[in-house]
């Protein structure tokens, strides 16, 4: 059984929104819509792929901001989903079936 403990990690800084002023992430974007379409094509190309030759699990980092990073799917105050949620929804039944 392999599990993939960590990916994602893609970050978006929504004003207001943050603890911090720095944006911290393995990739930076600028619009919740290149966001998500990030989140789409990491799924596509490489986390499904993955799946289908062996992984059971999966964890994506992380699910909201904390203070000093700007990677979650929620902001740090818990107000703003930062991804379209239907897509997310989408690419998670994709990787379920995958898995």
């Amino acid at each position: 059984m392999l599990a993939l403990s960590e990916f994602g990690g893609y970050s978006l800084r929504i004003p207001k929104h943050s603890a911090c002023k720095n944006v911290y992430g393995y990739k930076k974007f600028k619009s919740r819509q290149a966001l998500t379409d990030g989140f789409s094509r990491l799924m596509k190309d490489t986390i499904v792929p993955s799946a289908k030759k062996g992984y059971s699990a999966t964890v994506y980092t992380q699910l909201s901001d904390i203070e000093e990073e700007t990677n979650g799917l929620i902001t740090y105050d818990r107000k703003k989903i930062k991804m379209n949620a239907s897509v997310v929804q989408k690419w998670n039944e994709i990787l379920k079936n995958a898995l």
